[in-house]
């Protein structure tokens, strides 16, 4: 998957509940100049490696980057996300449950406001 798009400042965030919603942490991370499909890959990579370093053995992982989860899918080795995207494999590929999964725009409303605090 070739992947395109203009770089800006980006930043990796994501929010860590339990099954029933309650928080557990969060985490911003400045990535850089970068685009918006490899900001959500680093932010993949970080919270599989954060729940994975927790002790957690059963997580589900919500992007609103259908692209994300299409590049983890399909790893191109010309893509300029392909090391991101074989890390990420990697981390899914241990002994655990995980899944990724697409959520709509708006859905994680915590996630969102913490995202606006990362790049300013």
């Amino acid at each position: 998957m070739k992947t395109t798009g203009q770089e800006n400042k980006a930043g990796a965030r994501g929010i860590i509940r339990t099954a029933d919603g309650k928080w557990v942490f969060g985490f911003q991370h400045f990535i850089g100049c970068t685009t918006v499909v490899a900001a959500e890959l680093w932010a993949l990579w970080i919270g599989f490696q954060l729940t994975w370093d927790g002790g957690f053995r059963a997580v589900v992982v919500e992007t609103r980057s259908l692209d994300a989860i299409k590049a983890v899918g399909i790893i191109d080795q010309m893509d300029p996300n392909f090391n991101i995207c074989q890390e990420i494999k990697d981390l899914m590929s241990r002994d655990w449950q995980c899944h990724l999964q697409v959520i709509r725009r708006g859905a994680n409303e915590c996630a969102d406001s913490l995202a606006k605090t990362v790049v300013h």
